[in-house]
């Protein structure tokens, strides 16, 4: 397969659970002899990216070319979630994925999801989101009592991206029900497969 891992954290540049989960995963889907490509927007990927995955293809958001950089964004994470899209469209037309994968803090596919729910784009392109933790719930479990616009903006872009995808993958059955619970019938058993697949470890992380 073709697959395009989107995550804006990648492991050991930056980020927590999510940046490793994208580093081992990238791992794991090019030991499995997948043809795997990383879009995130660290530019110390160009340099270290090939020493830290071989073998993987990382690109990069374009912040500088429009409508990435037109203003009038709300919030910083929809001109992020803008660049995804805008160079993943690009990406698509040059690769032709089978499978892109975003994950479910942030919102980062709420504009790619949304073109091919609305305009037909990535058509026979499987689009997944890998469920970590919504930043909804972590201010829920936080004890975090008050909203910003931003907060409220990211809450939409993460459940409306939830529930375009065509696939969800869940580490646990608990993190299925909490997200059933939460969306309702906005997600739609029928359009869009839950499944439960455990993160991807290096034993030598044990040691």
């Amino acid at each position: 397969m073709r697959v395009c891992l989107v995550s804006a954290e990648f492991a050991p540049l930056n980020g927590g659970g999510a940046g490793t989960y994208a580093s081992l995963m990238t791992r794991a889907l090019l030991d499995a002899g997948h043809e795997t490509h990383v879009l995130s927007y660290d530019e110390r990927l160009r340099a270290q990216g090939a020493t830290l995955r071989p073998g993987a293809r990382f690109h990069f958001i374009d912040w500088d070319s429009p409508p990435t950089n037109l203003p009038g964004y709300a919030a910083h994470p929809q001109r992020h979630a803008m660049g995804v899209y805008e160079r993943l469209r690009r990406l698509h037309e040059e690769v032709g994925f089978d499978y892109v994968e975003f994950p479910d803090f942030g919102g980062e596919g709420y504009f790619a999801i949304r073109a091919k729910r609305a305009l037909g784009e990535f058509a026979g392109v499987a689009m997944g989101i890998r469920l970590h933790m919504t930043c909804e719930q972590i201010h829920e479990l936080n004890g975090r009592a008050w909203v910003s616009p931003e907060d409220a903006i990211v809450r939409h872009m993460e459940r409306d991206a939830i529930a375009g995808a065509d696939l969800l993958l869940a580490p646990c059955g608990a993190m299925l029900a909490v997200l059933r619970a939460e969306l309702g019938a906005a997600l739609d058993p029928a359009r869009a497969a839950a499944h439960v697949v455990r993160y991807p470890f290096d034993p030598a992380l044990l040691g």
